[in-house]
């Protein structure tokens, strides 16, 4: 993109909005301490600071520049005025002259976390359209918005590139932290936080982007709190407003080209070689031995005219706000989503569909596992025939194919961890429901499972020769198509509540492990011991196992074998088969206990995700 460029000196913007004023006094955070640590020192406090007392603002079209050394609690500020942080919060917020209600912050606020959490199968320009899609209720205006910021961020030439990842190749980091950056800024907010948004940025792209920023905050009147680490001094020059960090203390707030002349005042040189910004991080790092000077820092600045300035700034700000006090001010009402429930789950259901095609881990690896298996299967009991001497080989051919196809869903966790991680970011900046989203996830699964079931179905039915009927292949694919919905169920409510991958594979082969033991195929239902024998009915393995024995063997005779061991006289029934393990007819019954499974697992991860998953930290 040339300097030249139309698209950098448009005349009319897509993101043109105006921005919010957000005031915060005395924002203070504590973390307790662990009892461990209690019980050692009993004198020590109970509690750590890691915010104190920290006041400021922002106003429209600012940049204000929230920096201090590793640890100062720049990045936990950031979270605790974006409401992104578990711990109580104390002090006073007001926005826009109200104050400031979690639901009102993120209608018109969006936050760029540290993490790039992104599918990796999507293009540049398809993950821009998605944001776009949850957050511009006006359809004619998300293609000029991803445009602008598809050229904003440097991506033109990257636009059809996909994410990347483990899997697949794609864009570099710093290419992936601009999409990060792209995605809310389409929403064009009021008010948007960054949390390192230079990260994994070479100095050249982290200059343009700051720039860009800059631009846009200035022809917008978007407001923008940004958390840097060390920023040339070019990009430092861009800021409107410093907010200068250390201990959890303010060492500085105000404007950004009088924060050396502050830190002259106090008695401190700045070396020849050194920039404004470097020394000013160096004067209030304590990592390294300065912690007299850091201590000077905190100490010097409430008695300063600078933090005088700024409380009777913030005290007007306050007054101004009648909800703080007790007055008629409406408070900010409930946050509604730019899309509907509607809208949500089409954008959803589109996306999970295009995930689920280009994600080698989630359908094709898949795909060759299950036919693996199946071949597998089939080539192992391959057309058994009728007599009464191979039923239990049909009863083993059957366990296996129940327990290992339904264990095999494991293999989706990575894929939908990957999932989990862009919900709870999307959902945090209130681009959908979890209600939409584990709608979406339930129909763009059910076409991908039921062609896994019917590919298994088609393979190993055939190949083992198990017995001819249209009707009774149909029930064995409807079987193996909810026994495998509901693995896939359990691995979404795993996914939900795990994080950890090598955990979640972990607790999902465990529960497996136990349900194989009670479904009937290694001792009859009869003799397992009354205190576990219950497990049997919150475990899919016996209903789907159940079906396929009365499927394959009811209403059947199988021909003596006399010259076997142990040798069959006569013919035998195939209902002895299946009672002979305590298991009964009622394929029905089972199917809708599959069903009540499927719906009970989605249901109980979607009360988690509402509850727990918020992206706070």
């Amino acid at each position: 993109m040339t300097e030249n460029s139309p698209d950098l000196h448009r005349s009319t913007s897509a993101l043109a909005t105006s921005g919010s004023t957000l005031s915060w006094n005395a924002v203070s955070v504590d973390v307790p301490l662990s009892k461990k640590a209690a019980t050692r020192d009993p004198e020590s406090p109970s509690v750590k600071r890691i915010l104190n007392n920290v006041s400021g603002y922002v106003k429209p079209g600012q940049l204000l520049f929230c920096m201090g050394p590793s640890g100062s609690g720049k990045s936990s500020l950031l979270d605790a005025l974006a409401d992104r942080i578990k711990l109580p919060v104390q002090g006073t917020q007001v926005l826009d002259g109200k104050v400031k209600t979690a639901h009102g912050l993120k209608a018109i606020a969006k936050y760029v976390q540290q993490t790039d959490d992104l599918l990796g199968v999507l293009t540049v320009r398809e993950t821009l359209q998605t944001a776009a899609e949850f957050y511009l209720s006006d359809a004619s205006a998300r293609p000029n918005a991803v445009d602008e910021v598809i050229d904003i961020l440097g991506l033109r030439p990257h636009e059809h590139t996909k994410i990347g990842n483990a899997l697949v190749r794609g864009l570099s980091g710093g290419q992936i932290r601009r999409v990060s950056i792209g995605c809310e800024l389409v929403a064009a907010p009021k008010l948007i936080f960054l949390d390192e948004p230079t990260s994994g940025l070479d100095s050249a792209t982290a200059f343009h982007v700051m720039t860009e920023l800059k631009r846009i905050a200035k022809t917008t009147g978007m407001s923008m709190i940004i958390t840097l680490h060390q920023p040339s001094e070019l990009v430092f020059e861009m800021a409107d407003t410093l907010l200068l960090i250390s201990s959890g203390s303010t060492c500085y707030f105000g404007p950004a080209h009088e924060a050396s002349k502050y830190f002259h005042s106090l008695g401190f040189s700045k070396p020849s070689k050194s920039s404004d910004i470097e020394w000013m991080l160096e004067l209030v790092n304590q990592d390294f031995g300065r912690l007299e000077t850091v201590e000077k820092c905190i100490r010097s600045w409430p008695r300063s005219e600078h933090a005088a300035n700024l409380q009777h700034e913030v005290e007007d700000m306050e007054a101004s706000c009648a909800d703080l006090h007790g007055g008629a001010g409406k408070r900010m009402e409930r946050m509604n989503y730019a899309s509907s429930f509607l809208q949500q789950t089409i954008t959803l259901t589109r996306r999970g569909v295009l995930n689920t095609i280009r994600n080698p881990a989630v359908l094709w690896l898949r795909f060759a596992m299950y036919l693996m298996l199946s071949l597998m299967i089939g080539l192992v009991w391959l057309r058994l025939g009728n007599s009464a001497s191979v039923l239990n080989d049909y009863n083993t051919a059957l366990f296996y194919t129940c327990a290992f196809m339904i264990f095999m869903s494991v293999s989706v966790l990575p894929a939908y961890l990957e999932e989990r991680s862009v919900l709870v970011r999307e959902r945090a900046n209130g681009a959908y429901s979890v209600g939409a989203y584990i709608l979406a996830h339930t129909l763009y699964e059910i076409p991908y499972v039921f062609l896994l079931a019917l590919m298994a179905s088609s393979v190993t039915y055939w190949m083992v020769g198990l017995t001819a009927g249209a009707k009774r292949f149909f029930i064995f694919v409807a079987n193996l198509f909810l026994s495998l919905f509901v693995a896939e169920s359990m691995m979404v409510l795993i996914s939900a509540v795990i994080p950890i991958l090598i955990v979640g594979i972990a607790a999902g082969a465990m529960t497996f492990g136990l349900f194989m033991c009670v479904m009937g195929a290694f001792i009859s239902i009869d003799r397992i011991g009354w205190w576990i024998r219950w497990i049997r009915y919150v475990a899919a393995h016996f209903y789907s196992y159940s079906t396929f024995l009365v499927n394959q063997f009811r209403d059947t005779t199988w021909e003596a074998s006399p010259d076997t061991f142990p040798p069959f006289l006569e013919p035998v029934a195939g209902e002895s088969v299946y009672r002979a393990q305590g298991l009964e007819e009622r394929l029905w019954v089972n199917f809708v206990a599959l069903i009540a499974m499927i719906v009970f697992y989605r249901i109980v991860a979607a009360i988690w995700l509402q509850l727990f998953l918020k992206g706070k930290r």
